[in-house]
């Protein structure tokens, strides 16, 4: 629109029917301090597509005296909301996967400290995401194997690099022996510095005790 077809406007008339009541609610309460000063909402451009814009309060009533009268600024936030909508969509496909996968998914940082864990850790070692975010990955470590296997991770750690078939003895929460092999990548920021690893591991107990029970026989 141009500049005069704004002026005989009102602002509510640009956003877009089903988003009126939620700009209605923030414009009728601009006169409360308590309340959010600016508010993400869809319009309609002139052209009849939509766009995001973010409406700002710039004078807020409570720094104002004896005014009837709110300014505002109107920001373009549609790259924005697409990016927010285009990472959304990345995040709930890979939720999704990590969820149909009988892999468990999940980041330490540099400190072995989980930092991220998809649901399957719950049927793999009976501990809720939640619960894992308070450990390190070689506190469910075999207390027969932690010293040694928590020295080999973190040789690796060091060396910043990849691993795959690391095969791992862990303890469920109920007690009982779970083996795990582990692959995992390293994460690096934006400026090239180590944050910890990425990786996923698969529950192989029943591959490795029918290994045992072959050699047992084999002994036999």
């Amino acid at each position: 629109y141009n500049q005069q077809e704004l002026i005989n406007k009102y602002i509510i008339d640009l956003i877009i029917p089903s988003h009126r009541k939620v700009a209605k609610a923030f414009f009728q309460n601009v006169e409360n301090p308590k309340e959010l000063e600016s508010i993400d909402i869809p319009v309609s451009l002139e052209s009849g597509s939509i766009c995001w814009v973010e409406i700002r309060l710039i004078n807020h009533p409570s720094r104002l005296k004896n005014s009837q009268d709110h300014d505002f600024v109107i920001i373009d936030i549609t790259k924005r909301k697409n990016t927010e909508a285009s990472l959304q969509e990345s995040i709930k496909r890979f939720q999704d996967i990590s969820s149909l996968s009988q892999e468990w998914f999940w980041e330490v940082d540099e400190n072995g400290k989980y930092t991220f864990s998809s649901q399957s850790v719950k049927s793999i070692l009976g501990y809720s995401p939640e619960e894992i975010h308070e450990k390190h990955f070689y506190d469910v470590f075999h207390p027969e194997d932690q010293e040694e296997l928590e020295l080999a991770a973190f040789s690796v750690f060091s060396a910043r690099k990849s691993f795959h078939e690391f095969y791992n003895r862990n303890i469920h929460r109920d007690g009982r022996t779970v083996w795990l092999v582990t692959k995992a990548i390293p994460i690096f920021n934006k400026n090239d510095g180590f944050v910890g690893y990425r990786g996923t591991d698969l529950d192989v107990s029943k591959h490795v005790e029918a290994i045992e029970e072959i050699r047992e026989s084999h002994e036999r």
